[in-house]
């Protein structure tokens, strides 16, 4: 009970965040629909592509940072959604530049602040950056979520096709450890999570070509990202931290 009244007291969005959100999915709607690949020029078929793209944007913004927020209240922290007004030019910018064949999203991410009576109680009384990346993660594993559910639900169908392919790259781009950003706000606050979450998408985005079952696909990418994520830590991140092996100044072994 706890938690749905600090969900219903912090999880609201206050005028600042709506403002927020409005101007990040009004962007994003832009850059997305600033091509529709249909080769027509502009007419009844582009605002269509772009009324659509925009009711993919907001349901799907909206859920994921919905799934943050609860994260948030439940780990007892009080949320608050900015966005990277760098990551929306630079998007707009490759919008212009490539015509529209290149998305850059950035959908923006979640700053915790402490909430003192939510923290009551806990181990750890403060702010912890594992706390803050696993919010992070929350909300960005969700676009792929989203995307599975539509994939299984409907395939072949023009405007899932549509919703899924945006919220795979919803997804992705909010995993890059750019700042103000998803992803880097994962990187420095649980490394090991940011590299799970990285390769577990990867597997799934890779699964999704060739198995149809909802749990089949999660499995095989979890199982995916495990095995990719072994091979990551014993052979990449290992070779940094084994004095043995590690590289000097001039590249001899030590």
């Amino acid at each position: 009970m706890n938690t749905f009244y600090d969900l219903k007291k912090y999880g609201n969005p206050n005028g600042k965040e709506w403002k927020r959100f409005i101007i990040t999915i009004l962007v994003l709607m832009f850059i997305i629909g600033f091509n529709d690949r249909s080769g027509k020029t502009i007419g009844p078929d582009y605002f269509l592509n772009m009324i659509l793209v925009l009711i993919i944007l907001v349901f799907s913004i909206i859920i994921s940072n919905l799934v943050s927020r609860y994260h948030t209240s439940w780990t007892g922290y009080k949320s608050e959604y900015s966005f990277s007004i760098n990551g929306l030019l630079i998007g707009l910018m490759l919008a212009f530049v490539s015509n529209g064949y290149f998305w850059y999203l950035a959908p923006g991410y979640h700053i915790i602040n402490m909430n003192e009576t939510g923290r009551l109680g806990h181990f750890r009384y403060g702010l912890r950056m594992k706390d803050w990346a696993r919010t992070a993660a929350s909300g960005s594993m969700t676009y792929f979520l989203l995307a599975l559910i539509a994939f299984i639900s409907a395939q072949g169908n023009p405007f899932i096709d549509l919703f899924v392919k945006i919220n795979i790259a919803l997804g992705f781009y909010s995993l890059l450890p750019f700042p103000e950003n998803n992803g880097l706000n994962i990187f420095f606050g649980e490394r090991t999570l940011y590299f799970f979450c990285l390769f577990t998408s990867i597997g799934i985005w890779l699964s999704m070509k060739f198995i149809t079952n909802f749990f089949g696909i999660i499995l095989m990418g979890i199982l995916i990202g495990c095995i990719i994520l072994y091979l990551w830590f014993s052979g990449v991140e290992g070779r940094t931290v084994n004095e043995k092996s590690a590289p000097t100044l001039f590249g001899e072994k030590k």
